[in-house]
């Protein structure tokens, strides 16, 4: 049994150490955890009078970055207190846990070394377990605010210290401190096939930053996917446990897998923390971490993947928990109100893991980091949903929006109108007949009636007359899911991607307000009471939210496009996934800002660059001031806004037929165009290009530095210097108290952001 009073008793400086991961409870006779138990599930340091202490007059430590194949890393940085990580494990033999120590210094020579434990010099001994996949996290407490130090990782091996490369990491201001303060932030890292030369850039940063956020995205946990992804490179990620994972597109060509398995997950980790680049920003950087989506499955809500759009059940507990675990093994993550946690698969779902936390940093930064997949309601247009099912009817429709739309369907009774007459054909047409039942819209009646006549294959003389108008006078009326843009029965078009903007906006308040916001909580309850009341009560003078994925809205007004078929001259929303699927939800939260200044949105996922001004209702700019200033920065490897766009419209063959690749190529000047104006916030958008984000942020301003790489370079391994001449920069500000967007443009000169015109003045 493991003894919690020893863990929880162990100190570091003046306040304390607790160690974050594996340790055996039951010590060998020379002091050293039993290296033949490798079962343990918890972690605690061990107080061995024979652990031998460095002799700081040596030369030190060999180098034994053979043992620590993932280096090392820093994260959460506090004004008293970080988290050190490492990776610890025998190259000979996998299977045993490896005794460690840790050694933390304020010089790099490590001449003096701090004492981890109060008025005790000896190290602290620990152990890297099988049970925790070798990983090692330490919160150490009593620390210096504002300060650098210095720390490695140490074992013996016949009478020789060998020790890992040394980390570097920063604690936090004080909070009294009235100090600038300079972060990264990063999103979106897939690793098949890429290369990390946006990180090589930021290792160039001068001056540095103090510490990088990381918004999500970190692994992507399939090993080729032919959509996005490149196998059978030297950067692809590998599974041992195929058995284990799961397979797609099975025997061909294009056969990959996405992880499922606890070695799956972990191996992702491995691999991608075996890169030499992303290892030296670990080890020169403490990073703040959350995560999105692919660290479990894309596009996931809480336990449920979306591979499949709705012809499975893909809810999968198991799969969900062991993707957590591995995360929390890997990630130098101070858990709030939990310093000795480590991951209990046991625990409820919801209640296992928590993520959002927030940091102080001097008297000007709070910032505010959220877990948008653990908790949020499923997507508001069922994958799964039959096209010409009610999504909302007029009732419902007037109830919430004061009048109904006027461009609604009649619906009727499939089973009844003309005496059943119009079932049949659908039923022929349906992949599952049994959703071919109840009210049905009469526009994808039609629709399907007309899709059969002009298939040569289809005996359709036997069917009825498309319905026409007058039939359906006394029927009642409404939006079905194929208005909104769902053409299939399933599948992420029409439901996560290329939605119809007017109707999926009335649609999503229609069904807001007859589930009582049930269908929009994209935080869960307790942590969207976390967020609100931390920005609104927050005495630092900058209030920034990390949000995995955006609140900036991103359509594209076509009606004007007098090329496209009819069916697609409509305001398009190209993803309906994030914050824009959840628009009442996203309201109200935005809405709660408005008495709070200087709050700041830094968000990834969209893999683009983005600056806008955020308002509560992006229809009625001209009524109400912006709420936030949001900054959305771009990948740093993952396929590019634009070229996922591309790959959407080349992959639907109505897309195709209607000439919308041609359209994503001009994606930037869509969204901000200037007479249709379907993003009145949005005043800059970069969608094909690769890079990272820095904030200067002070009691005056807060600038936004994007570094901006073309995508064309994003496959290529580059060198120093053309890493120098790869990227370029674009500035923006806010001023303290303004609510407003500025530009830097030529010359240096700044213009702001006018949202009413659409114009930097």
């Amino acid at each position: 049994m493991l003894n919690r009073r020893r863990f929880l008793t162990g100190t570091v400086l003046f306040a304390g150490a607790a160690t974050l991961g594996c340790s055996d409870d039951e010590t060998s006779p020379t002091g050293q955890p039993d290296s033949t138990d490798g079962d343990t599930t918890d972690s605690e340091t061990t107080e061995s009078g024979d652990t031998p202490q460095p002799d700081v007059s040596d030369p030190g430590p060999k180098d034994g970055s053979a043992w620590f194949p993932q280096s090392v890393a820093s994260g959460d940085p506090r004004p008293a207190s970080v988290v050190l990580w490492a990776r610890v494990k025998d190259p000979k033999d996998g299977a045993r846990s490896v005794p460690v120590v840790l050694e933390v210094s304020k010089s790099e020579d490590f001449a003096a070394l701090i004492p981890l434990r109060a008025g005790d010099a000896a190290p602290v001994a620990l152990a890297a377990v099988p049970a925790q996949d070798h990983c090692v996290k330490v919160r150490v407490e009593g620390l210096e605010p504002g300060t650098r130090y210095y720390y490695r990782f140490v074992i013996e091996q016949e009478g020789a210290r060998y020790s890992s490369r040394v980390g570097r990491t920063r604690t936090a201001p004080a909070l009294e401190t009235d100090i600038p303060v300079r972060f990264a932030w990063v999103s979106c890292q897939d690793m098949n096939g890429r290369f990390y030369n946006a990180y090589k850039r930021l290792l160039t940063l001068d001056p540095e930053p103090d510490f990088i956020v990381h918004l999500g995205d970190y692994i992507y946990e399939t090993t080729g996917d032919p959509s996005f992804q490149d196998a059978g490179t030297p950067r692809a990620v590998t599974f041992t446990d195929t058995a284990g994972a799961i397979v797609f597109n099975e025997g061909t060509e294009s056969q990959y897998y996405a992880a499922r398995s606890l070695s799956n997950y972990r191996e992702i980790y491995q691999q991608v923390r075996a890169d030499p680049v992303l290892q030296a920003v670990h080890e020169r950087f403490p990073f703040i971490v959350t995560w999105d989506d692919h660290e479990f499955s894309d596009d996931a809500w809480q336990a449920h993947a979306t591979y499949t759009d709705g012809e499975k059940d893909e809810t999968d507990e198991a799969r969900r928990r062991v993707a957590s675990q591995a995360w929390s093994e890997y990630m130098p993550v101070d858990f709030p109100d939990a310093p000795n946690f480590v991951y209990d698969p046991s625990a409820p779902l919801g209640q296992d893991i928590r993520l959002y936390r927030d940091f102080a940093f001097g008297k000007h930064v709070s910032l505010f980091l959220t877990d948008l997949r653990s908790y949020r309601t499923d997507h508001l247009i069922p994958e799964d949903a039959y096209p010409g099912a009610v999504a909302a009817d007029q009732d419902a429709l007037a109830a919430a929006l004061g009048d109904a739309p006027t461009d609604l369907t009649p619906l009727i009774d499939i089973d009844t109108f003309a005496g059943g007459a119009y079932k049949a054909p659908l039923v022929a047409m349906a992949v599952t007949p049994d959703k071919v039942t109840g009210r049905i819209g009469v526009s994808w009646v039609n629709s399907v009636l007309e899709a059969r006549k002009a298939d040569a294959t289809i005996d359709s003389d036997a069917d009825p007359l498309p319905i026409e108008e007058l039939a359906t006078v006394n029927e009642p009326q409404g939006y079905t899911w194929s208005n909104l843009g769902k053409r299939g029965e399933s599948g992420a078009l029409g439901t996560r991607y290329f939605v119809i903007w007017d109707r999926f906006l009335a649609v999503a308040r229609a069904r807001h307000r007859i589930s009582d916001g049930a269908t929009e909580n994209l935080l869960g309850t307790a942590q969207r009471d976390w967020l609100k009341l931390g920005i609104t009560s927050s005495d630092r003078t900058w209030k920034i939210w990390g949000t995995p994925f955006c609140l900036t809205t991103h359509m594209v007004d076509l009606r004007s496009f007098a090329s496209l078929p009819e069916a697609f001259r409509q305001r398009w929303a190209f993803i309906a996934e994030d914050w824009n699927g959840a628009p009442n939800d996203r309201k109200a939260l935005v809405e709660a800002f408005a008495e709070t200044d200087n709050v700041v949105a830094i968000a990834g996922d969209l893999h683009s660059f983005w600056a806008s001004l955020i308002f509560a209702d992006e229809t009625a700019i001209s009524e109400a001031a912006p709420r936030l200033v949001e900054f959305a920065g771009g990948a740093i490897t993952s396929s590019t806004l634009q070229n996922i766009l591309i790959t959407y419209a080349n992959s639907d063959p109505a897309l195709k037929a209607a000439g919308a690749a041609a359209l994503a190529f001009a994606v930037d000047s869509l969204v901000v165009d200037k007479d249709t104006r379907p993003n009145p916030g949005v005043g800059y958008i970069r969608a094909n290009l690769h890079g990272f984000s820095v904030a200067d942020v002070d009691a005056g301003v807060l600038v936004v530095t994007y570094h901006l790489m073309d995508e064309a370079l994003n496959k290529k391994n580059l060198s120093d210097a053309e890493v120098a001449d790869a990227f370029k920069t674009q500035r923006f500000k806010t001023d303290a108290g303004s609510r407003a967007l500025s530009m830097e443009h030529e010359g240096g000169v700044w213009k702001r952001f006018d949202p009413a015109t659409g114009q930097w003045l």
